[in-house]
C-alpha cells in the first residue's frame, strides 16, 4: 500500500499479489471530514482545481 496525503483527500494505491506472478491494483481516494469536493494542486495552471468523485481510467501492474 502507499498513500498520498492531500489537504482535503487521502489517496491509497493497494497493490496485492499471489506470490506466482499475477497482481492486481486499487486505487482509493478518501475524502477527510468536513470535506465535500476534492482539490490537487495543477503545476500547469499554478492553481489548486477542485473536482468531484475521482475515476480511474485504467489501472495495470506487472509481477515477476
Amino acid at each position: 500500500m502507499r498513500l498520498t496525503a492531500e489537504r482535503t483527500h487521502t489517496f491509497a494505491i493497494w497493490l496485492t499479489t499471489d506470490g506466482k506472478g499475477s497482481c492486481s491494483v486499487r486505487l482509493e481516494w478518501r475524502l477527510k471530514p468536513g470535506f465535500k469536493t476534492y482539490e490537487r494542486w495543477d503545476p500547469r495552471e499554478q492553481d489548486t482545481v477542485e473536482f468531484g468523485q475521482p475515476v480511474v481510467n485504467r489501472t495495470s501492474c506487472s509481477a515477476f
